[in-house]
């Protein structure tokens, strides 16, 4: 690979020109930016894994002046009793079985309300976990949270496109960085020059094309 070399005068001239502060700042809202947005991306999958299981339901669960509607799940082992305990209690409900998932059976049930706290108390006894969805049915939320899937899928493909963007800005931000150590180095350099009654230590900076002609001149008046 072939070195090319880069002169004093380009680095300064490369370091005055490029806007060291605006790259920066453009890079760290790209990671910003792409840390929401696959943050989100996660989110949105988790809550469509969530909704999956109910998507076959084809009403919320709603209440009336004298019935009910809950939806939940119920461990698969106890499902067959809790079914049993359910129409012991009474006659007048509806159960409709949504799905089975991991956490067990997804069910809809419809009750009236003169008999609520016995069906209430049985959900309890059977660890029934209730499951509430927002104001329209699962199917059309898991729509919803596709679309929003869909543009924070083209929101982190901008954002590395705009990585890919930066990348001619590598090869002058290098070399802007370079001068600026230089630049250190030289102060550093002033700031370490010691005296004493007999003695002056200087550590100093020089183009690399002078450091012989400095040393010559320093071992001519200092043999």
């Amino acid at each position: 690979q072939t070195v090319k070399a880069i002169s004093y005068k380009q680095l300064r001239a490369q370091a005055q020109k490029i806007d060291i502060a605006a790259i920066t700042r453009t890079i760290t809202d790209i990671d910003k930016n792409l840390t929401e947005n696959h943050a989100q991306m996660q989110k949105i999958k988790a809550l469509i894994a969530e909704l999956e299981p109910w998507e076959p339901l084809n009403e919320i669960p709603l209440e009336t002046k004298y019935v009910k509607s809950i939806a939940g799940t119920v461990p698969l082992s106890s499902y067959l009793p809790f079914l049993q305990s359910l129409e012991k209690a009474t006659q007048k409900l509806e159960i409709e079985k949504i799905s089975d998932s991991a956490k067990g059976a997804n069910l809809a049930i419809t009750f009236v309300k003169t008999k609520g706290k016995t069906i209430m108390k049985i959900l309890d006894e059977y660890h029934f976990e209730k499951r509430l969805f927002a104001n329209d049915i699962p199917r059309n939320e898991m729509r919803a949270l596709e679309q929003e899937k869909k543009q924070a899928a083209e929101n982190i493909k901008k954002l590395k496109n705009g990585i890919k963007n930066l990348k001619p800005n590598r090869e002058p931000l290098g070399m802007a960085i370079e001068y600026l150590g230089w630049e250190i180095e030289k102060l550093e350099a002033a700031a370490n020059g010691k005296k004493t009654r007999y003695l002056i230590s200087i550590a100093a900076w020089a183009k690399k094309k002078s450091v012989k002609l400095l040393r010559n001149t320093l071992r001519e008046i200092s043999p």
